[in-house]
């Protein structure tokens, strides 16, 4: 089976290299970024509202390696790739929960940004809570 994703947009933020990144976007809350869409995605933005949550679903650009077996960052215990949020990963697909903060054209702003600059993102989801 052969699976085929494209980008819908690109993440613009102040993080350019993945020693700056924090490790979750829970962990800056007030770091702000932009998503700025395709514009064949745009008429997609319909509903969504400043306020609101969503969550990003992107692709780790930048990951190269895709171990099964890791050591998370805090912790001595080497454990599955799946029981923890490394980068590092079979399909290096991210996800994370972010706040609207203003809506734009074709452009999302929004904080709680863990992503780097250029991140591809693949889709984008409503919180439900």
């Amino acid at each position: 089976m052969e699976i085929t994703v494209r980008p819908i947009g690109l993440i613009e933020s102040e993080f350019k290299n993945t020693a700056e990144i924090p490790r979750q976007s829970i962990y800056a809350p007030e770091k702000q970024a932009r998503l700025k869409l395709l514009d064949d995605y745009k008429d997609g933005l319909q509903g969504l509202t400043c306020g609101s949550k969503i969550l990003i679903i992107f692709y780790f650009h930048q990951s190269t390696e895709t171990p099964l077996l890791q050591k998370p960052c805090q912790s001595d215990k080497i454990t599955g790739v799946f029981s923890i949020r490394s980068p590092h990963r079979p399909n290096h697909i991210g996800i994370s929960e972010v706040k609207i903060t203003k809506i734009e054209n074709n452009t999302i702003y929004f904080t709680g940004v863990d992503m780097l600059d250029g991140t591809p993102v693949l889709d984008i989801k409503p919180v439900i809570s």
